[in-house]
């Protein structure tokens, strides 16, 4: 399969499916986000953020 999806894209998706979760997990009276798990998302976000800027740097 081709990877013509950009990093901030995939966070696009990623980041909306996670939205859906906290939403399930509210209404389904489950245990909340705890510190580990927002900083886990920070760190994907980070992590793509900076691939997206690798790839801009090596297209120039």
């Amino acid at each position: 399969m081709p990877n013509d999806m950009t990093p901030m894209e995939a966070w696009k998706i990623v980041s909306t499916n996670l939205l859906e979760l906290y939403r399930r997990r509210n209404t389904m009276e489950c245990k909340p986000y705890v510190d580990a798990d927002i900083q886990a998302q920070v760190i994907c976000f980070m992590a793509l953020k900076q691939m997206e800027e690798r790839n801009k740097n090596n297209a120039e």
